[in-house]
């Protein structure tokens, strides 16, 4: 399956809410996502899509990847945009904002960047 494909798939079982997410309260808590949703994993790692990240990740400091998490509407992002972002989001899940994913599933904001991603890939 190409990254196109595979993005659409993720955005069809987000859209249907065909994917589980699970609290793991050992230690200090974390969720588990499924792999309807950890897929996107497979599409960030892809070699094009790492080198956009590689060559553009030092134009975007804290600051700007928290503007374009909290404050920028996907409809708006850029290729690199999107990739930044849910790296961004990714990384913060796994360190100190346990949850943001699901928060930004159930707000919807999830969704939008990653038809913005289909899109623009």
């Amino acid at each position: 399956m190409n990254n196109k494909e595979l993005l659409k798939k993720i955005i069809n079982d987000v859209e249907t809410k065909n994917y589980s997410i699970n609290f793991n309260n050992g230690g200090l808590g974390s969720y588990h996502y499924s792999d309807e949703i950890t897929n996107l994993f497979k599409v960030l790692d892809d070699d094009y899509i790492r080198n956009i990240y590689n060559e553009n990740i030092g134009e975007y400091n804290y600051d700007s990847k928290k503007e374009l998490d909290q404050n920028t509407e996907p409809e708006s992002y850029s290729l690199v945009d999107c990739v930044i972002y849910f790296n961004w989001i990714w990384h913060l899940e796994s360190g100190i904002a346990v949850g943001i994913v699901k928060r930004r599933i159930e707000e919807g904001k999830y969704l939008r960047a990653l038809k913005k991603f289909y899109e623009l890939i």
